[in-house]
């Protein structure tokens, strides 16, 4: 059933790929936001089929384990006839047919069954994982795209600048007001920031190559991304006071540490197995068979013959099996649990240091925009200054330059808030539901 299921899911998600790939490859419809990256990542990343694989092999597994505790039924036929090597007899040909029932049990074989399901359920769980580390990663790029583009457009707006400035120096030189050295000073101050365009150009083009990978988009591929989901989500986040922190252990809930848990119940399960192998083992035996002899003067049929058995298997010397066996199996256990605890404080940490990033980012968006109206009053007088004669193009265009960092720093910071944000989710195992939550942080979060 659980099989089925699965193959279903997959079956689905395969259906959601074409659909989402049908709306990329349009003509119509090139624009995607950022819960459509997140689901189309969610569905169609390499990593996350190669899990489902494994989760399809392990779900295989368990049905072969639950099937060893039923019977086995099977089915003969057979014909023969013997070849003399003396020419005055011919022995008859004789057939038979027959129908056999057998089962075993022993101790060991439940245990195993047991790990068995307990490793489905781990591989799961371990992808589920999988999906939460794909839809941050995807994340992660969406907002260095949205970052990028940002600083374009900050980039192009000093651009423009850059040009208006060296019209009025020329205007100013043209008028006797200012030599040929400001011209000169401001031509260079314009190429540094035509350089500015072209690095953060650059830097926009690599970051949407890395979404097209993950996403499996060909890069060829001309696809706009919608902003607004992200700026509305860096809005309602910080416009909401009513944040507080998380409970520490929500940490425990992550997928990854649950399947790491599933996989400490398998060994403890092997081990028990393990320990038991020596315990007798139990079979049953039942059959029905016919015969016939195929001759001219005997068509009689034989039988139908029955026969059932009962037989007990006691070990009693296995070569060392059953104690290697269990060592291996405690050595085992060992390492699951030494997994899960180191597992468990990394979590830990992980959770905590998203929790220092949240507060620093916040604190730092304070900061930020304080800086940027600073620098922009300080921008209007110094250019007033210099139009009055009373400050040279060196200080105007380091002014600018101060406020051009302001300006890229507020852009980092809000996104920073978002990043911050939905790491916080992925530490402690929400992040899917950033999915359908159509953007809006949830209520008693974080603070």
């Amino acid at each position: 059933m659980e099989y089925h299921m699965l193959r279903k899911r997959s079956c689905l998600a395969a259906v959601m790929i074409a659909i989402c790939w049908q709306t990329i490859s349009g003509e119509t419809n090139t624009s995607l936001s950022f819960t459509d990256v997140l689901k189309i990542a969610a569905d169609s990343s390499i990593s996350i089929h190669l899990s489902q694989n494994q989760t399809l092999s392990r779900i295989a597994s368990a049905r072969q384990a639950n099937g060893s505790l039923l019977p086995s039924l099977s089915a003969s036929a057979s014909t023969s006839k013997r070849i003399p090597f003396r020419d005055d007899f011919s022995p008859p040909a004789t057939a038979d047919a027959g129908i056999s029932l057998s089962y075993s049990l022993s101790a060991k074989t439940f245990y195993d069954r047991n790990s068995t399901i307990l490793g489905k359920e781990a591989a799961e769980a371990s992808e589920q994982q999988t999906r939460d580390d794909i839809l941050l990663r995807a994340a992660q790029l969406f907002l260095n795209i949205v970052s990028t583009s940002s600083s374009i457009e900050v980039e192009d707006a000093n651009l423009e600048y850059q040009k208006t400035q060296l019209e009025q120096v020329e205007a100013f030189y043209q008028s006797g007001r200012k030599s040929i050295s400001d011209v000169l000073q401001q031509k260079t101050f314009l190429s540094e920031a035509q350089s500015r365009v072209l690095r953060a150009q650059h830097a926009r083009d690599l970051a949407r190559m890395e979404l097209y990978s993950l996403l499996g988009i060909p890069f060829t591929r001309e696809i706009s991304f919608n902003e607004d989901e992200v700026w509305n989500l860096s809005e309602n986040i910080n416009s909401d006071s009513s944040f507080t922190q998380a409970d520490p252990q929500e940490i425990f809930e992550i997928s990854s540490i649950e399947a790491q848990k599933k996989s400490v119940l398998a060994a403890k399960e092997s081990l028990r197995g393990a320990q038991l192998a020596n315990l007798p083992s139990l079979g049953v035996s039942a059959g029905v068979s016919v015969d016939k002899t195929l001759s001219s003067t005997d068509r009689e049929i034989g039988g139908p013959d029955g026969r059932v058995g009962v037989s007990l298997s006691f070990p009693i010397f296995d070569r060392f099996q059953r104690s290697t066996s269990v060592t291996r199996a405690e050595i085992d256990l060992q390492s699951e649990q030494l997994r899960l605890e180191q597992l468990s404080r990394d979590a830990a940490l992980a959770f905590q240091r998203a929790m220092l990033d949240w507060r620093s980012a916040r604190l730092q968006t304070g900061v930020v925009n304080d800086r940027l109206t600073s620098a922009q009053q300080s921008l209007e007088a110094v250019k007033e200054r210099y139009a009055a004669g009373a400050a040279t193009l060196t200080e105007v265009s380091s002014v600018n330059s101060q406020y051009l960092e302001a300006r890229l720093s507020q852009v980092e910071a809000q996104l920073q808030v978002v990043d911050s944000y939905l790491n916080i989710l992925h530490k402690s195992g929400r992040i899917t539901t950033i999915i359908g939550s159509e953007n809006e942080p949830e209520k008693g979060t974080v603070r």
